[in-house]
């Protein structure tokens, strides 16, 4: 538990000094998996392509199933969790029939679930995270054992969860203050040969 929470407390450090959203989407689920105890996993951000704030991250999953979960529609649907189910949404036993009884009534909430059963999961995490009104995603842990989270666990999950919304969103300010400064110095390099050609 010392160890988790150490891991924890070097999540958002970690994170906001990474420069590249790559970087950012593999250290956090990375650090994710770590914090949970298990393996498999996908990190899934959705924003403005020509920003680079979209990505994908997966581990320990199959290729089918990886490329299910972030094509569309589910791409959309997993990666605005946040707007659906909160930070945190969990499935302590996947396989349980009364689980696919339960979303019967949406179609998409049932075909996620039903991937994650074939795929042979059997418990999963999911958390979801985001900036206003700039980019959205989630990061699901996933485990092929059948687990009850404990309370302490869950808490830790989300705690996990709201460290990757303000790293994200103080990771968008830097990048966003980064390229003002950049396009500040290119207006002054091309206001000076302006008046030197015009001098």
């Amino acid at each position: 538990k010392t160890l988790k929470l150490a891991w924890f407390s070097d999540l958002r450090k970690d994170l906001e000094e990474i420069k590249d959203i790559k970087q950012f989407g593999e250290q956090a689920l990375r650090s994710a998996l770590r914090i949970m105890g298990t393996t498999e996993g996908c990190f899934l951000l959705q924003g403005d392509p020509g920003r680079g704030l979209s990505h994908k991250v997966v581990q320990g999953l199959s290729p089918r199933t990886a490329d299910l979960l972030t094509a569309e529609p589910l791409r959309s649907y997993f990666a605005t969790s946040l707007e659906r189910w909160g930070s945190l949404m969990v499935f302590s036993d996947l396989q349980k029939p009364e689980v696919v009884t339960a979303w019967h009534r949406d179609p998409l909430s049932n075909g996620f679930i039903g991937i994650m059963r074939a795929e042979g999961l059997q418990s999963a995490v999911l958390l979801g995270f985001g900036t206003q009104g700039k980019c959205r995603g989630a990061l699901l842990v996933a485990s092929r054992k059948s687990r009850s989270l404990k309370s302490c666990e869950v808490r830790l999950a989300l705690l996990v969860a709201n460290q990757l919304n303000t790293a994200l969103e103080s990771w968008s300010a830097k990048r966003t203050t980064e390229r003002h400064n950049e396009e500040s110095r290119i207006l002054y390099r091309v206001s000076l040969a302006l008046r030197e050609t015009i001098d």
